[in-house]
């Protein structure tokens, strides 16, 4: 931890175990449709993102905060024509069209928080243990401003070893951070949130040029379940998301998806 960082996290949030994480995250938008050459006005917009992330991480036994900041680009420049149709050419399949009608390049700077409570609800005397993980995050700035209250819940063996699983932002995630507390640390788990969006450059469009865009819903609903199991200081997740419409007319009722997620202590 560099001094300066570890000093304000001590100075904000009092004593605590501190860690610093940094990251590069890359993010593609296509409407349902790419094979149109003009895509649906009505659907959401071609979009990249790109930004370089770094995030303070400090823990308690039963509390982790996470403040965060991103910087990087909304647009053109954020390479998603070139990533997604140069990935498709690469497996052999067609290209997307719809790239020339994507928003335009604009910088995006967030910042983001999020605190976790650890509540334990149950401890067997065969070492099986339940807890339920309150959370509450937020993010503010050019790309998205949201609040986002969520309720989770565990089932298994050590989990004083993370605050629940690592996933892609913005569902519920308890970071990337883990300790491997017993040989092999395993739980399922299940959670939901709502978050309440006030600004989403994404859907919305570009802040600062014209550009096509959709009228988001201001609540969506995001359910997980899945499974992690740690096992020789290497953590595996498996989640199956849901997760409500996230704009007016958007096709079909709940978008689902599974996330993978592999980290490991050096």
């Amino acid at each position: 931890m560099p001094d300066f960082l570890a000093d304000f996290g001590h100075a904000l949030l009092g004593e605590g175990t501190q860690r610093i994480s940094v990251g590069v995250v890359q993010q593609l938008y296509t409407p349902n449709d790419t094979k149109l050459t003009n895509p649906n006005p009505n659907d959401e917009p071609y979009a990249g993102y790109l930004a370089a992330t770094v995030s303070l991480i400090q823990d308690t036994p039963n509390t982790r905060t996470v403040l965060g900041m991103s910087a990087g680009v909304i647009g053109r420049d954020a390479g998603g024509e070139i990533v997604q149709n140069g990935f498709h050419s690469v497996i052999s399949q067609n290209g997307t069209h719809g790239w020339a009608y994507q928003l335009p390049s604009e910088p995006a700077i967030d910042f983001s928080a999020a605190r976790i409570w650890r509540v334990p609800v149950t401890h067997l005397s065969n070492g099986m243990e339940a807890d339920m993980l309150p959370q509450i995050s937020a993010m503010g700035g050019l790309t998205e401003d949201y609040v986002q209250p969520a309720l989770g819940f565990r089932f298994g063996q050590g989990l004083d070893a993370d605050f629940g699983p690592s996933l892609l932002a913005t569902a519920p995630s308890g970071a990337d951070a883990f300790n491997q507390t017993q040989p092999v640390v395993w739980y399922v788990f299940g959670s939901a949130a709502a978050k309440v969006v006030g600004h989403d450059e994404i859907l919305q469009g570009a802040d600062f040029q014209s550009s096509r865009g959709v009228d988001p819903y201001r609540v969506v609903g995001t359910f997980e379940a899945g499974a992690t199991v740690i096992w020789r200081g290497v953590r595996f997740t498996y989640t199956q998301v849901f997760q409500t419409n996230r704009f007016y007319h958007q096709e079909g009722t709940i978008h689902g998806y599974g996330s993978f997620s592999l980290g490991f202590t050096f």
